[in-house]
């Protein structure tokens, strides 16, 4: 039996579940993810769908043992920090559409998502301001004196101090990009809690 492994970095679920879903197309079935970034898919001759879905952690079987029922496989997912996310795959012909149309899976859903984009969105911000603000900032106003004033600087003491200078430039970059992707991440937090709000104020609308 064909297989193959695909290494690939998502910053975003819907991303990931397009490019799973993408393969499928192509006839190949999801069959394991690690680390959350090593796909390894089977040659399959029947075409897949995929989705990705949270839920509460004490609520895992169950979902699982629902998803069966309707035609859909669990797949195996490990050390990636998303033990209360489940990667169901199911044939086209075969698997339930209908599957994750219940408000409170939904509700599950959403909230566990905007929980996910919190934490990846809280993580880089907090290197990156250490990076940025910590490390690099207190000599940055001398690293950019000297490279104002070059032509006063000899050779000798430039040899010495350039390491230094380039090692604090590179930290203030990592920072400055690592606090930039917290708040791409952040905008998917937001994103997520806007669907949560929505779909919890249209529940009470009609309880």
């Amino acid at each position: 039996m064909e297989r193959i492994t695909k290494f690939r970095i998502f910053e975003n679920l819907e991303k990931e579940e397009a490019f799973i879903n993408k393969m499928n197309q192509d006839g190949w079935k999801l069959e394991f993810v690690q680390f959350g970034c090593i796909f390894k898919f089977i040659k399959t001759d029947e075409e897949y769908f995929t989705t990705i879905c949270a839920t509460e952690k004490s609520q895992t079987l169950q979902m699982i043992s629902a998803a069966v029922l309707s035609g859909y496989e669990s797949v195996p997912h490990s050390f990636d920090g998303m033990s209360n996310f489940l990667y169901l795959t199911g044939r086209k012909d075969k698997a339930s559409n209908d599957f994750f149309s219940d408000n409170q899976n939904k509700l599950a859903h959403y909230k566990n998502v905007k929980n996910y984009y919190r934490t990846q969105a809280l993580i880089p911000l907090i290197c990156g301001l250490f990076f940025s603000f910590i490390l690099s900032l207190p000599y940055l106003p001398a690293t950019i004196k000297i490279l104002c004033n070059l032509d006063k600087v000899s050779s000798d003491v430039m040899e010495e101090i350039l390491p230094a200078m380039i090692l604090i430039c590179a930290m203030l970059l990592i920072g400055i990009s690592l606090i930039c992707y917290s708040a791409y991440v952040f905008r998917l937090y937001a994103k997520s809690k806007s669907c949560y709000t929505k779909l919890l104020k249209n529940m009470n609308l009609y309880e």
